[in-house]
């Protein structure tokens, strides 16, 4: 009769693990750990230590773990409970997506890192500029406290872990939508231990940002050419225009260049259709322009980089597999 055979990549032991993180414990089965992660694979495959010194929980060594205990149990519990960190477009908090990222990538669980990436790509990373304006998949995100303040904490968060995991591609609107708040909020988010070279990249940006605003006027103080059949009422619209953008210059909209003037808000000058039309390409043009040179302003590589990088990191093959 033959033998039967272990299917070895599915055979667990009944050894388990137990992790600390700040004051919480988890007890994990250790080969199922193992066989997610390289990083516990390599560390259970030395001996513990089980001298009188070595913390014990129920007669197992205590592997303490220098982590966000909050983070922590997210991404145990991302590893044990399949229904917990769904793929998008499920919805996830913030917090799961980030904290799972970070912690994905710290100990090598490759198709958790790729699953928070997906994630984070929706909000944070457009091939255009069309896109970014007008996303052609909402942000499934569930926001818990969804304040100004709150989003600004978010964003510069964000930049941080993306940073950790080596996703550049996600930085560009990360840092511009962190950019596009107060000055107070960028500092408050600095008082309670943000990235502090983060916030002065952002503080930094925005003289360029506003002036970016400035250029997507441009299109109020162009006159009118020959196509025009009413120069002087058009002229006159544009100019009425331009003085209320003067008007509120300094505003925090100075900020948000590429959110400005879209098709739904922006659109309703009493413009000839030959004018309208100018304005709308020339203003196009200029959101193109912003956004080729949005990476730059971060000293980021270009979008054609950027995206070569995304390409690349989505595909690559786990290194626990």
């Amino acid at each position: 009769m033959d033998e039967d055979t272990r299917v070895e990549h599915l055979w667990f032991s009944s050894d388990v693990l137990v992790l600390r993180a700040e004051k919480r414990l988890f007890r994990v089965p250790k080969s199922i750990l193992a066989a997610r992660s390289s990083v516990f694979r390599d560390m259970v495959a030395f001996p513990q230590p089980t001298d009188s010194e070595t913390e014990m929980v129920d007669g197992s060594p205590v592997v303490v773990l220098h982590d966000s205990a909050a983070e922590v149990e997210m991404f145990l519990t991302a590893i044990f409970d399949s229904s917990y960190f769904m793929p998008p477009p499920a919805p996830v908090t913030p917090e799961a997506v980030l904290g799972i990222l970070r912690l994905a990538h710290k100990y090598d669980v490759h198709y958790l890192q790729l699953r928070a990436l997906q994630h984070l790509c929706i909000p944070l990373y457009f091939p255009s500029v069309r896109e970014h304006c007008s996303p052609s998949i909402p942000d499934h995100h569930v926001y818990n406290g969804d304040t100004d303040k709150a989003r600004c904490a978010y964003y510069i968060q964000a930049i941080t872990v993306a940073k950790e995991a080596g996703a550049l591609w996600l930085l560009p609107v990360s840092y511009y939508q962190a950019s596009s708040y107060v000055r107070a909020h960028l500092l408050e988010a600095a008082e309670q231990g943000a990235d502090k070279h983060v916030v002065d990249a952002c503080l930094a940006s925005q003289i360029h940002l506003s002036r970016a605003s400035g250029s997507i006027y441009k299109f109020l103080s162009t006159p009118s050419d020959t196509g025009c059949p009413t120069p002087d009422l058009c002229n006159a619209t544009r100019f009425d225009e331009l003085s209320s953008y003067f008007d509120g210059c300094g505003g925090e909209e100075d900020l948000c260049p590429l959110s400005e003037w879209d098709e739904e808000d922006g659109w309703t000058l009493p413009l000839c259709a030959h004018c309208l039309s100018v304005a709308k390409t020339t203003h196009r043009t200029a959101m193109e322009e912003i956004w080729d040179r949005l990476p730059a302003i971060y000293g980021l590589p270009p979008w054609s980089e950027l995206q070569s990088m995304k390409d690349t990191m989505m595909a690559a093959p786990s290194a626990a597999e």
